[in-house]
């Protein structure tokens, strides 16, 4: 436990060498430092010497906690990622985890959150190589290849959406008004490796999206396992909003919405 004077040397410390390294460095490098998987030195990440933030998490619920620290990070407008994760700090729970599916949700749930980077796994010796879950990265790389997320304006949405009386499904990702990246899961069952995997979507479902500019868009539905295109539609939207249809998934799955209409690319005039 760190004591409140104690905590005062700390954070003056990082301010001290925080801002003697960026007088030092003629190549002005980023300055960040690191800290334990609790928010207790968050006032650290306040100072102008920090320029970014890196989180650690130890723990099973890593879609929660990513969420979670997304929103308290938020706050310091700076850069943040997850630069280490897993199950737990002890590695039997990870070594449990043999198909990956907490490795799985943090990729997917990071990628989905407005963060500077992806979630980084810990235990890349004794879980990912030794199980051979590189796989899990490689679908998320297709997923992810020619896309940029800067300077778009994405807003958050994370949300528990009812496909029946019995059946509800989490929904994390992205948007502005000209695309989405969505990601359609389970978050118990990928958090707990010891429930039995259940449909994401024993049904069809229809999920209704508003705040989109009118004109046509392409849907792509992804497995996010094999890291390859299952499904394509186009579709418009009327009345600032587009109307989505999905057949019923074992899996958790994703999904990218784009402008496609000739209004969706950009016009150059020229004036003499």
């Amino acid at each position: 436990l760190v004591t409140k004077d104690k905590f005062k040397q700390i954070i003056e410390w990082h301010r001290q060498v925080g801002s003697y390294l960026k007088k030092i460095d003629p190549y002005r490098h980023l300055v960040t430092t690191s800290t334990s998987n609790t928010n207790q030195f968050d006032d650290i990440y306040k100072l102008k010497e920090i320029d970014f933030i890196p989180r650690h998490f130890y723990r099973e619920t890593v879609i929660e906690d990513l969420v979670k620290q997304f929103e308290i990070q938020k706050e310091f407008k700076k850069p943040y990622f997850v630069s280490e994760f897993s199950g737990g700090t002890d590695p039997r729970s990870d070594q449990k985890d043999v198909d990956g599916r907490r490795l799985h949700a943090g990729l997917w749930a990071a990628f989905m959150t407005p963060t500077a980077g992806n979630a980084m796994p810990w235990w890349w010796d004794i879980h990912v190589k030794k199980f051979g879950l590189y796989y899990h990265f490689k679908a998320l790389s297709e997923f992810a290849k020619g896309e940029d997320r800067r300077g778009r304006d994405y807003q958050f949405l994370n949300e528990k959406v009812t496909v029946n009386l019995n059946v509800k499904v989490d929904v994390l990702g992205l948007y502005n008004r000209r695309g989405a990246y969505l990601w359609i899961h389970d978050r118990a069952s990928l958090q707990d490796p010891t429930l039995p995997e259940a449909p994401v979507l024993p049904s069809k479902m229809q999920l209704a999206l508003e705040g989109f500019e009118q004109g046509v868009y392409e849907i792509e539905v992804w497995d996010t396992y094999e890291g390859k295109v299952v499904g394509r539609d186009m579709k418009t939207s009327r009345q600032n909003g587009l109307l989505l249809e999905f057949d019923s998934s074992a899996r958790d799955f994703a999904v990218k919405i784009r402008r496609a209409d000739a209004a969706a690319k950009p016009v150059i005039q020229l004036f003499k």
